[in-house]
């Protein structure tokens, strides 16, 4: 167990002090960067460390270490494209408004397309319907509603991790603007509202996956049995 810690603060210490500027001097978007790969080598640690086994420390803080500067380095990119904090604020909102509507509007196809897929299905379960042209009719269903999950799948992903990416960046932010400024800090509420809308958004599409799933297996039954 002594080996894994300072195994640990080996791979923390690397990950941090590789960030540094060649004159000593740590720039603001290194240092945001090292921020979230130390939390990200800490978390890591302890939750291999956890988990068990010999090397269980050092790999959970290698991942961990990973994503923590992956979060952080959204932020320290993301920082540099704005001159003021209103300015920032101002603009992550237009993003993360821009991330829930394209989410809804993906659920609202997905749901769109069930209908039509449904539809069909109660034509090929009605009595008369040509067995052959039925097969083949499902299996081209199942195919595009296999692909229409994966897609929602892959849609879902880069949602959850643009949630996170504002959610690093409110932190950020409320630290650097702290209590002496209602103005910012206003604006900053505005901009955590924006939030839970993207948040039911996942949901949604995590719904609409589900609800895919069933269609899938529906269609597979109705084969089964015209078949």
């Amino acid at each position: 167990m002594i080996k894994q810690g300072i195994a640990c603060i080996l791979v923390g210490s690397v990950m941090l002090t590789g960030c540094a500027s060649q004159n000593g001097q740590v720039s603001d978007e290194t240092e945001t960067v090292a921020e979230g790969a130390g939390i990200g080598v800490l978390a890591g640690a302890l939750i291999g460390g956890l988990a068990g086994g010999r090397n269980g420390a050092l790999i959970g803080a290698a991942a961990g270490g990973l994503l923590g500067t992956a979060a952080g380095g959204y932020v320290a990119q993301q920082k540099k494209k704005y001159a003021t904090i209103e300015q920032r604020i101002a603009g992550e909102r237009q993003l993360t408004a821009q991330a829930t509507a394209t989410a809804q509007a993906q659920t609202a196809a997905s749901e769109a397309q069930l209908e039509v897929v449904d539809a069909q299905l109660r034509g090929l379960s009605a009595a008369g319907t040509d067995a052959a042209k039925a097969r083949t009719t499902a299996s081209a269903m199942l195919v595009s509603l296999q692909k229409q999950r994966a897609n929602l799948e892959t849609d879902k992903q880069d949602l959850e991790k643009r949630l996170k990416n504002q959610q690093d960046f409110i932190k950020e932010t409320e630290q650097e603007i702290g209590n002496n400024d209602p103005q910012k800090t206003a604006q900053l509420a505005q901009w955590k509202a924006d939030i839970p809308p993207m948040q039911a958004a996942v949901t949604a599409m995590s719904t609409q996956i589900s609800e895919v799933s069933a269609m899938e297996t529906k269609v597979q039954r109705v084969q089964s049995t015209c078949c």
